[in-house]
């Protein structure tokens, strides 16, 4: 199993530097463009997500642990010390019958993580959240 490891300021400014190190493990743990594209879509989410509410009013790191076993499965930890945030008590789904102008705003990034990713996991782990994102490798 191969596991890399990387610790980045939560700003927007960052979010750039973060999905290239995302991309990097991503293209190494071998899954085909589309689970590429909707791990990536899923990440930047996620760490928008962690950006914009669990720092609001201050500033803080984000750790991305991702290890993979190849023709197997590919897995993200987040962890952050900001406020606590479960995005499993959130169930906003995605409903194409709907118009877009007429769709309520927020909560659609964490149906299409809920979507796109095979398993989420959260917890709560002292002052840290910590989210977990699998996904399986279809070979």
């Amino acid at each position: 199993m191969q596991t890399e490891s990387q610790v980045f300021v939560a700003e927007i400014s960052e979010l750039p530097k973060m999905l290239e190190w995302v991309r990097g493990c991503v293209s190494e743990a071998g899954l085909d463009m589309g689970q590429q594209k909707k791990i990536e879509i899923s990440m930047e989410e996620i760490l928008v997500n962690i950006i914009s509410y669990a720092y609001a009013d201050e500033s803080g790191t984000v750790e991305v642990m991702a290890s993979w076993e190849p023709k197997s499965h590919l897995k993200f930890i987040l962890k952050d010390r900001g406020r606590a945030f479960n995005p499993l008590e959130h169930h906003a789904v995605i409903d194409p019958n709907i118009p877009i102008d007429e769709r309520h705003e927020g909560g659609l990034g964490i149906a299409l993580v809920k979507e796109f990713m095979d398993e989420m996991i959260y917890k709560r782990d002292g002052t840290y959240n910590v989210l977990t994102l699998k996904k399986i490798i279809a070979v």
